[in-house]
């Protein structure tokens, strides 16, 4: 099985484009292969991913499977909000659409000595419980139906919410269906 990932993205105090999570999906395996991650930047917290309107921002590393922390070029830092695998049913052009299993309770994302200073996760995850609670469903237990949709461009203009990443408007939007 492949694998997903869930981020908040946080920007630096006064950059223009919008704190947001991303979903990050690694693509059905090809022989050989190490493909990069599907990117889906989602602006709305995930208790409202449902029907949301969502950019596809371009491929990203394989690492962001397993990193947090800064990143490079003043762009803020990651959090890893919950992970998992993924089960595909369809990748295409103009459709993603797969079943997401978490392998990790979403307030543990990973084992830390008991004599070990808080990560930066669990200093988050402590500071933080109501984020924590965005998460739909029972999460650890409840599979997750995950299907992304391209919009016409039509439907882009007409969706109201333009591009959240100003430095590149031209991003695809996607419609998000997200029900267990």
């Amino acid at each position: 099985m492949t694998q997903f990932v869930i981020l908040r993205h946080e920007y630096p105090a006064g950059n223009e484009r919008q704190d947001h999570w991303d979903l990050l999906l690694e693509p059905p395996k090809s022989a050989g292969e190490a493909p990069l991650l599907l990117c889906f930047a989602i602006p709305s917290p995930i208790k409202d991913w449902a029907g949301a309107v969502v950019q596809k921002l371009p491929d990203h590393r394989r690492l962001y499977l397993h990193y947090e922390g800064p990143i490079s070029g003043d762009r803020g830092l990651v959090r890893r909000i919950a992970t998992g695998e993924i089960e595909w049913i369809e990748h295409s052009s103009d459709r993603v659409e797969c079943i997401l299993t978490s392998m990790h309770p979403p307030v543990l994302l990973h084992d830390t000595p008991l004599d070990a200073a808080p990560t930066e996760t669990e200093e988050f995850e402590r500071t933080s419980p109501s984020l924590m609670k965005t998460l739909p469903y029972e999460w650890s237990a409840q599979p997750i139906r995950c299907r992304i949709d391209r919009l016409a461009a039509e439907s882009r203009a007409d969706s109201g919410i333009g591009s959240f990443h100003p430095a590149d408007p031209e991003l695809d939007s996607w419609r998000l269906t997200w029900q267990p």
